[in-house]
């Protein structure tokens, strides 16, 4: 569900901006959300 959701976010920002700011875009933007999933799972004691 994850890498779908990384598919979905990289095809959707390459329509929208070019290859530069989207490699920047999805690096940035997998980082904090492994960040937060991992801060979250940690709090719910999982």
């Amino acid at each position: 569900v994850r890498i779908f959701f990384y598919l979905l976010l990289f095809f959707s920002s390459f329509l929208i901006f070019d290859s530069q700011t989207v490699v920047i875009i999805v690096f940035f933007g997998v980082f904090a959300l492994e960040y937060f999933l991992a801060r979250s799972e940690k709090r719910n004691g999982l």
